[in-house]
């Protein structure tokens, strides 16, 4: 879509979803009041019922310089890495290079990888523009429901190797942390979710985890960032004989926060 485009703008949306009325209209507006390269709108979350489960409201805020960009994503729990409910400008995308990987189920993470680590300049807007609807058998669906496919840890693991390798393009020593601080979390994740699932044998997911648990920053470059204690720690974490169980653990305390967030 992206090579064969020729229009100034690119939007994305699934197929199961929709947007408002004046969606394209407010976001190509809001990019008018502020050029910039990205502009993203709010978001309402529903249940295939219709019910509401829940708005994500953004700040209008506008958002310039890559460190900037940096610390809004990696620094944020309510990080947004999908692709859609986003105008983007065609030429960004085109200067950058910016694609999914073929084939790719989780082509989110890896495309706004590269949207933020490129982006001198981001939109957000309060207006709500995009419903987004909780579809059975999702990849969120799965998940939840300790299903995750051998398909999937393939796409994990790529995923983790791709921003690994994409980072060999900045040597901005705050960027790096932040991202690597974020890739430390995505690998345990991936590795607890990995474990959990009833779909994948015993075999699979020894491969798996092998593959996933290794530290991604040198020693020697983790000792001179600002959080270095963190690093450290985690170093010494990838490399115990229970890294698995650490893994879990951390997943399931971060889980229950979540919950409990929510639930007040």
């Amino acid at each position: 879509a992206i090579d064969h485009a020729s229009g100034k703008y690119l939007f994305f949306m699934d197929s199961d979803d929709e947007i408002t009325e004046d969606a394209i209209e407010k976001l190509y507006r809001a990019m008018q009041e502020t050029p910039v390269d990205v502009t993203a709108g709010s978001v309402e979350k529903r249940e295939r019922n219709g019910n509401v489960r829940m708005r994500r409201i953004y700040p209008d805020e506008t958002v310039a310089g890559m460190l900037a960009m940096g610390y809004k994503h990696y620094s944020s729990r309510n990080r947004e890495t999908v692709v859609w409910n986003k105008l983007y400008l065609l030429s960004f995308l085109k200067k950058h290079n910016i694609k999914c990987i073929d084939n790719q189920l989780y082509e989110d993470a890896v495309f706004t990888c590269q949207v933020v680590l490129n982006a001198s300049s981001y939109k957000y807007i309060p207006d709500i523009t995009y419903i987004h609807y909780d579809t059975d058998n999702s990849g969120m669906d799965r998940v939840r429901t300790k299903r995750v496919s051998l398909r999937a840890s393939k796409e994990y693991l790529e995923i983790i190797n791709f921003t690994k390798k994409y980072l060999d393009h900045y040597t901005d020593m705050r960027l790096r942390e932040l991202v690597f601080r974020s890739l430390i979390f995505t690998i345990v994740l991936s590795v607890a979710l990995v474990s959990d699932s009833v779909l994948l044998s015993r075999k699979e997911k020894r491969y798996f985890c092998r593959q996933c648990l290794v530290f991604p920053v040198s020693l020697a470059e983790a000792k001179r960032f600002e959080h270095r204690r963190f690093f450290l720690f985690m170093y010494v974490m990838f490399h115990l004989p229970l890294k698995t169980l650490f893994c879990k653990t951390v997943h399931s305390i971060g889980s229950r926060r979540k919950r409990n967030v929510a639930a007040s």
